[in-house]
């Protein structure tokens, strides 16, 4: 794994952060809380009413290992007037974020599947038997065991430093990269040596901004990221901003730093085609970035597998040419042809006849048309116009229309989270 361990410790180490948990569930008891869906959810804001009903231990510290990498909760929920909450609205409003605590959080009616999933587990706590003391202490010690093995122990970040909805959710993450549907990469930041020197006007101009909007853990991380967009790019770099303060949306990378969020269902989108989790620097964990991008099996993969068209090429390379829609605001785009006749008319009709065209038409298809327009922000197509935003199946059918495949193109759903 490219994290560090944070180290084994005495399970009694871990009975005053148990104690304070504890304490803040009896304490809130009845909440009413509010929230907003994540765009992956649709949206739009919710309220409902929340209460603890149990909290089980599970893991190495369930099973009585004297020594415990960190402390596995099982908290059970119940909810009222409203929709069932995400497991990190539960999660924030009742135990926040506790260090060396992994809390797995379920409803009551999800409790049969969580125990068939962590048979180990052991109730500590509920409003009719508080003396999680007592159930605590009844737990045997057991010398030989060893670490708990978690499906999420595959990912290159431990849980606990960045943001998920659910276990479930991780979990559709790991089943998603196994399957392909996903590509995982991680990069050391030892192997980022931050040169702003050589960044383009335009990435010096992003970094600054973002430098004046980020707090100073992310301020930290992020000459790093830059960095790293600096090393990628093969077109010019295009400021796209985040929707949040700790968000960072340059060409096709959208990168969250600080506590980020596992948001995979942002590779649905036509300008994303990389999912950068850039956690703050810690002594507790090994640096870097984690890359999340589509895979062969990813939905948007085999949708635009169906796709072709032709660009102008600069004559011997394999550079796309691009046109600059805005110079103030950096808008560039591409424009395709649905023939080969089609691109070469476009360049006889623009040759001047003094000297030899350097342009020549080239086909682009699949995968590759996927990772050129998702880097840009207009794609020309004949007399219109198309913007390089929201979904990559409405770009994909738009794109089959104008270029004469329409038909070939059928939306359909899989992968992590969608």
């Amino acid at each position: 794994m490219p994290y560090r361990s944070a180290g084994r410790r005495p399970r009694e180490s871990f009975l005053p952060a148990l104690a304070r948990i504890i304490a803040r569930i009896e304490s809130r008891a009845v909440q009413r809380v509010r929230w907003t869906w994540p765009a992956m959810f649709g949206g739009g804001k919710d309220t409902a009413t929340i209460w603890i009903e149990s909290v089980y231990v599970f893991g190495s510290f369930a099973r009585g290992a004297p020594l415990c990498g960190d402390l596995d909760l099982l908290m059970v929920f119940n909810h009222a007037e409203g929709p069932r909450p995400l497991e990190r609205i539960v999660r924030a409003h009742f135990v926040a974020r506790p260090a060396a605590t992994d809390i797995v959080v379920a409803s009551v009616s999800e409790l049969a599947e969580k125990l068939e999933r962590f048979p180990e587990a052991k109730p500590i706590w509920s409003f009719a038997d508080r003396e999680w003391r007592a159930r605590v202490a009844q737990i045997p010690i057991d010398k030989s065991a060893g670490r708990f093995e978690r499906r999420t122990d595959r990912l290159p970040l431990p849980l606990a430093q960045f943001d998920f909805h659910s276990l479930d959710h991780a979990h559709s993450v790991v089943d998603a990269i196994e399957t392909g549907v996903l590509v995982s990469t991680w990069v050391p930041m030892e192997s980022i040596v931050p040169q702003p020197e050589h960044w383009e006007e335009e990435l010096q101009r992003i970094s600054g901004i973002y430098h004046d909007r980020l707090g100073r853990r992310s301020r930290e991380v992020l000459p790093f990221v830059i960095q790293w967009i600096h090393a990628e790019l093969d077109t010019p770099a295009i400021g796209r901003w985040g929707s949040e303060r700790a968000c960072v949306h340059i060409n096709a990378a959208f990168v969250h730093i600080g506590r980020p969020s596992l948001d995979v269902c942002l590779l649905y989108r036509a300008d994303v085609s990389q999912l950068v989790l850039a956690p703050h620097l810690s002594r507790q964990y090994a640096p870097g970035l984690w890359i999340l991008a589509r895979g062969e099996q990813h939905p948007v993969v085999q949708l635009f597998s169906a796709l072709r068209a032709w660009v102008s090429l600069e004559e011997g390379s394999h550079t796309v040419l691009l046109f600059l829609k805005d110079h103030l605001l950096h808008k560039y785009g591409v424009e395709l042809f649905p023939t080969r006749r089609a691109a070469q008319e476009l360049i006889d009709s623009t040759h001047d006849g003094d000297q030899a065209d350097e342009r020549v038409p080239a086909r682009i298809d699949g995968r590759s048309l996927l990772d050129l327009v998702s880097k840009l922000e207009i794609v020309l197509v004949g007399d219109d116009e198309l913007r390089v935003m929201g979904p990559a199946s409405e770009l994909a059918e738009a794109l089959a229309q104008r270029l004469g495949l329409s038909g070939r193109v059928r939306p359909r759903r899989g992968g992590a989270s969608e």
